[in-house]
């Protein structure tokens, strides 16, 4: 249950920034890996089809083998791909079956960790037992901790899908919000709501986008098939 609700307060900060990029109304969408948790609150007016390679409670879901995807050539309008490329291991064949089943000029968003910190990285411990920002990264699976931007606008352009737009998020308040709630035992403050934990969040991402746009430990990407 806690990392459901600390994944839930992660994805308001994606969401803040991803928002003006996200598809029109109606638009058919491939979700790639995309978990249980919410979307950026447009999903009920996409036609959307989820990707996954196990079995999860979301609607319209499509397993797969984690290799080629089971769907023809251009047939979405866009595409999504929210922190899910950290976890996989042939990075350029995801992409690139991500531009496979894109229509011409279709969109992708994408986010991942950042690995070129703007700032010094702040690392949070509560107590003596509590968990290292390392074995975080572990427990949730990534095979990698990020992507330099650059190095990342190259692997999409292997892909066939060239960047439009490039924007860090997630700076000093907001990493600090997120790891507080993380790794200090701060679920048992705040029972099972989320009330106060996404006003903190919501008060630290408004700062961070004021006081430090464009930069941050996360980098979100729109990316277009030629």
């Amino acid at each position: 249950m806690r990392d459901f609700i600390v994944m839930t307060v992660a994805a308001k900060r994606r969401h803040y920034t991803i928002r003006r990029w996200l598809p029109r109304p109606g638009s058919l969408i491939i979700n790639i890996g995309c978990g249980t948790l919410p979307l950026p609150g447009r999903e009920k007016t996409w036609r959307i089809f989820n990707l996954e390679v196990q079995k999860i409670p979301v609607p319209n879901l499509v397993l797969y083998d984690g290799s080629v995807f089971p769907f023809k050539d251009s047939c979405f309008e866009a595409g999504l791909c929210l922190d899910v490329l950290e976890h996989v291991e042939d990075d350029l064949l995801m992409l690139r079956e991500i531009a496979r089943v894109l229509k011409p000029k279709g969109a992708l968003v994408l986010t991942t960790p950042c690995t070129d910190h703007d700032f010094k990285e702040i690392r949070i411990k509560l107590g003596k037992r509590a968990k290292s920002w390392s074995q975080a990264e572990s427990h949730w699976g990534h095979v990698r901790p990020g992507y330099r931007v650059g190095d990342l606008v190259c692997l999409c352009q292997k892909a066939g899908l060239s960047v439009t737009a490039v924007e860090k998020y997630g700076a000093t308040l907001a990493h600090a919000v997120f790891q507080l709630w993380y790794l200090g035992n701060l679920a048992r403050l705040f029972s099972k709501k989320l009330v106060l934990p996404r006003l903190l969040m919501e008060i630290a991402l408004r700062l961070d986008h004021v006081l430090w746009p464009n930069r941050g430990c996360a980098i979100a990407v729109k990316a277009v098939k030629a």
